[in-house]
């Protein structure tokens, strides 16, 4: 037995166990919440041993095992916050598709900003039913007595070059899923198809001085109600009119049309 009345084998046993702890932390770190709660029952076990010697009047034993159930617990919890925070860094940094997609809505909402109307991110559940963002129009629009109008906007960016045919530049949209929801007419709000065109060299894509800041190169929308099916499954080639360059008087455009029930389907100029 050790001064603290522990058992020199169950000292080893702890030893062990921390050695143990500590290569598991650092080859995986998501098991660390599970040790660390471990860490904590054992100083609850601890301290009731603390009480034991205590009430035996074996008062430094008792003070010596708190030095050690406090040395341990801070050494993982230490241990545990620093991996913690690695792999939270790494979580954060985005990659270069990510920023992709956050230009798409920074420009989405700057522009609807300074249209007047409310943007605002969907979660992921929208956006696996076709919808990035939601844009709310809120004024009386002439000829109805609507003030209303939601628009579910599905946002894409790509760093290809644009292909430009007879006023139509073409997009190779993947989701033949979210193409599928885009085109159809059975759900509300209106859902609108959203492409930003940016630059192949990302240091180029934004730029900020003292009297201005630019972010390349365009974005463009099209309505895809009416679209035929893709017999392709993966992926289809979208045609969006150079026309539709999404400004913020375009966009108020697209929600009294769709108040009015005026605007225009889908057009393949290849058919």
């Amino acid at each position: 037995m050790t001064a603290w009345g522990v058992s020199k084998s169950k000292l080893s046993t702890e030893r062990k166990y921390i050695k143990n702890m500590k290569h598991q932390m650092n080859t995986e770190p998501q098991a660390g919440i599970c040790i660390l709660l471990y860490t904590v029952a054992l100083n609850v076990l601890s301290e009731a041993r603390m009480q034991r010697l205590r009430s035996e009047g074996r008062v430094s034993a008792a003070f010596a095992l708190v030095r050690i159930s406090c040395k341990t617990f801070s050494l993982i919890s230490v241990n545990y916050c620093l991996l913690w925070d690695q792999e939270l860094s790494k979580a954060m940094a985005l990659t270069d598709q990510n920023i992709e997609s956050e230009l798409s809505y920074a420009y989405l909402h700057a522009v609807a900003s300074k249209a007047g109307v409310n943007c605002m991110p969907s979660n992921r559940h929208f956006d696996n039913n076709g919808t990035d963002a939601l844009l709310e129009y809120c004024d009386n629009i002439p000829g109805t007595y609507i003030s209303d109008v939601t628009l579910r906007i599905q946002l894409k960016a790509t760093t290809k070059p644009i292909t430009e045919s007879g006023g139509y530049l073409s997009y190779f949209m993947k989701e033949i899923e979210q193409y599928d929801k885009l085109r159809t007419e059975k759900g509300m709000p209106h859902r609108i198809l959203v492409v930003l065109f940016i630059p192949n060299d990302p240091s180029s894509w934004l730029e900020c001085t003292h009297d201005q800041l630019i972010l390349k190169k365009a974005a463009y929308w099209v309505n895809l109600y009416g679209a035929e099916e893709s017999d392709n499954k993966s992926g289809v080639t979208v045609y969006l009119p150079k026309a539709n360059l999404l400004t913020p008087d375009s966009i108020i455009n697209i929600a009294q049309s769709v108040a009015k029930g005026e605007l225009s389907d889908y057009v393949n100029p290849r058919k």
